[in-house]
């Protein structure tokens, strides 16, 4: 399917200028892929147990748990490639100069031709306004960590009209991510720079950054637990990215009395992900030179 894939999307790259094709995603199916994992693990972990019973010579128990230990490998990949999926295919083509992401509803898994034609939205990276990519975080190390239900957003404007591309196991979804993000980044960074000292103010996410200060909206995983939602940018001691630039973790000074785990005394304030953590963070940086030097 991918080879005819990528054949039936070769007019399209060319009608908005997208140039070759660089890879191609498929969105996978980790709930099938588990229930199969488990069904295998346990019903054939019992055959094993019986053949044990009933045959109970180390040499055939260990060929047997071989071949059981390879299934339990094997059992997802085979069951995500030979069930029909719960919903509509979908896979994301990485181009030149843009992203294409496709929708197949009705898909015989058997191989033959789909019943409906494909759903294609077209997104060229001058559209693309914001990469999100969400995370989870130890905040006891402030060492980051993947979480199991990790999920990312392309968010472009499209003559006018907002367009967003949600991602959720995607096969080398990271390695995607890190590719739009190396080409919009640099765009995005001064973009926001633009904004903060044309208007005094650029919005990433829950996160606004203004000349001053920082503030986080209100009921938002990012703000830790006590902390206040408003924080000067003279109190912020430093910035951190995560997660290859999905993620920021933000520290300030620690109060009279306050103890600190950290060697420059510091604490942290917010952990979590941000659109564009990247131009965020240099837009915190820019800001934090302007105030030292103006004061």
């Amino acid at each position: 399917m991918n080879g005819a894939l990528a054949s039936g999307l070769a007019p399209i790259a060319e009608k908005h200028d997208l140039g070759g094709l660089v890879s191609l995603h498929r969105q996978e199916r980790p709930l099938i892929r588990y229930r199969a994992r488990m069904f295998w693990i346990i019903g054939v972990g019992l055959l094993v147990g019986v053949i044990w019973v009933a045959f109970p010579d180390p040499a055939v128990f260990l060929s047997v748990l071989a071949v059981h230990l390879v299934g339990v490998a094997l059992s997802g990949p085979v069951a995500a490639w030979a069930f029909p999926p719960d919903g509509p295919s979908r896979w994301v083509a990485l181009f030149e100069r843009g992203l294409v992401d496709v929708t197949q509803h009705d898909v015989d898994h058997r191989g033959r031709e789909p019943e409906h034609d494909l759903v294609v939205r077209v997104v060229r990276f001058e559209q693309i306004r914001q990469v999100e990519q969400h995370r989870g975080y130890a905040y006891s190390t402030g060492q980051s960590f993947q979480a199991g239900s990790a999920a990312a957003r392309v968010v472009a404007d499209r003559d006018g009209q907002r367009t967003v591309i949600d991602l959720h196991g995607y096969r080398h979804q990271d390695k995607l991510l890190d590719a739009v993000r190396a080409h919009v980044g640099d765009r995005l960074r001064a973009e926001s720079l633009a904004d903060l000292r044309s208007s005094g103010q650029a919005r990433f996410g829950e996160l606004l950054v203004t000349t001053e200060r920082l503030s986080v909206s209100s009921g938002t995983g990012g703000l830790l637990p006590g902390e206040a939602s408003s924080l000067s940018l003279s109190n912020v001691v430093r910035v951190q990215e995560m997660g290859k630039g999905a993620s920021l973790i933000i520290y300030r000074r620690s109060r009279p009395g306050e103890r600190s785990i950290f060697r420059d005394g510091s604490n942290m304030w917010f952990s979590g992900a941000v659109p564009n953590a990247t131009a965020a963070a240099e837009a915190i940086a820019a800001m934090r030179g302007e105030t030292s030097s103006g004061g």
